[in-house]
């Protein structure tokens, strides 16, 4: 593993006690401010234990840990002085804690005091819920969840947007923006990968995307690639971690934090870091909550470009880690070993068709002006239309000779008819 710099104290990485192999691993992968929050409460770490355990994912032991922070921040104690009092027999039942309806009133404080989404309302519930049941607290559960509707909309960015943002930015910022646009991985993702999951020696260098740190654990993991602009610039922020005498081997994370060597960027530096970048470049237009362009807008950028680019469909789900797209090239090519020659080849020669769209500081880059998703969807919805009314009216056409053919038999049918009925008579 990467070397780590002097500045991480030795008690935050190790304790006096002995370690179990599940705490090892465990604080290998979580941040440092992480692992001083699990050594100061027994009832965190049982938790960030029993949820390691379920996932295997160092970023939903993170998301809870930030979530039941805020909680017990706004509840004003501790969560092990919350748990002594939910399972202390004190007389008369003094000391305990009222869980329901102190979560209907953190729910309350959510949505009208902070203006909270309700699909963040209902993930900050569910994990003190988490943090309940892991902790054996039993409590009548009558809270009231917010139903959860689509309330903010966001857009695609342009090129120019993005073109003005990478100039503004440092270099392994610039690195990591160029990598996300185009590969297409979600955040999380790409502050996971390491060394060993890129080939760096090729034009169009694939990426391959541990089974572990896929979002939906994809057997076998899924590949995707990045243009030639990405490889150029993180070659060159690869440069600059040299010069600093950082030690980097195949172990070691693709983007680090710039304080402590070897480790890996976190969830909420990136999250301020990227609102600090809009703000830099006057792009922090904002929603209800939100700012219009978050980041995951960049993935939605990529998705857009594969299909306006004429990728197929199935290999752009593939490429973005889609369980459905990644399930049907294995299925369509017989090949499931992501590393694989044929399969590779498959995938770069669908890849190549968006390289230009996806080229955002070269000239080579001819990606067309798009303002939001709305525009798209109509467009796509009014051909649609036109194609289907091409179609009717062929058909109408193609019908009226046989329309006529049979109009003339019903005549002639008409006719035998009559003279048949004549001759009865």
């Amino acid at each position: 593993m990467s070397t780590i710099t002097k500045n991480v104290e030795p008690s935050v990485l190790l304790t006096s006690r002995n370690l179990s192999n599940l705490e090892m691993k465990l604080r290998q992968s979580l941040q440092l401010t992480q692992i001083k929050e699990i050594d100061k409460s027994q009832s965190l770490l049982k938790l960030a234990k029993r949820s390691f355990i379920v996932s295997e994912s160092a970023e939903t032991v993170g998301n809870d840990l930030s979530m039941l922070k805020d909680f017990f921040r706004w509840l004003g104690i501790d969560p092990d002085t919350a748990v002594r009092y939910s399972t202390s027999n004190a007389r008369n039942g003094s000391g305990k804690i009222n869980w329901s309806q102190k979560l209907n009133d953190y729910v309350e404080y959510l949505l009208y005091d902070r203006k909270v989404s309700t699909g963040t309302v209902r993930c900050r519930v569910f994990a003190v819920k988490k943090f309940l049941r892991v902790n054996e607290i039993e409590y009548f559960d009558n809270v009231v969840i917010p139903t959860l509707f689509l309330s903010q909309r966001d857009r695609l960015p342009k090129r120019e947007e993005l073109k003005a943002i990478l100039s503004l930015v440092p270099l392994r910022e610039k690195a990591f923006i160029l990598f996300a646009i185009s590969s297409g991985m979600r955040t999380r993702t790409l502050r996971q990968l390491k060394f060993r999951d890129v080939d760096l020696k090729c034009k169009i260098p694939p990426v391959y995307v541990r089974q572990e740190i896929a979002k939906n654990r994809i057997a076998n993991g899924y590949a995707t690639f990045i243009t030639p602009e990405a490889k150029k610039w993180y070659l060159k922020y690869f440069d600059e971690r040299l010069g600093r005498g950082e030690e980097i081997t195949p172990e070691s994370f693709l983007f680090t934090n710039k304080y402590y060597l070897g480790r890996p960027l976190s969830r909420d530096w990136w999250n301020s870091g990227w609102g600090r970048i809009l703000r830099r470049s006057h792009l922090n237009m904002r929603m209800t909550r939100f700012h219009m362009l978050h980041f995951h807008t960049v993935r939605k950028y990529f998705v857009t470009w594969c299909k306006l680019s004429g990728v197929d469909p199935w290999v752009t789900e593939a490429l973005m880690g889609l369980q459905g797209g990644v399930r049907q090239i294995y299925f369509m090519t017989g090949l499931t070993d992501q590393r694989s020659s044929e399969l590779l080849s498959i995938l770069r020669s669908e890849y190549e068709k968006a390289i230009p769209a996806l080229t955002i500081l070269s000239k080579e880059g001819k990606a067309r002006h798009i303002e939001s998703y709305d525009q798209l969807f109509v467009r796509k919805n009014l051909a649609g239309h036109k194609s289907k009314i091409r179609y009717e009216r062929v058909y109408v056409n193609d019908l009226s000779p046989i329309e006529d053919r049979m109009s003339a038999q019903e005549k002639e049918i008409r006719k035998i008819s009559d003279a048949i009925i004549r001759l009865q008579k």
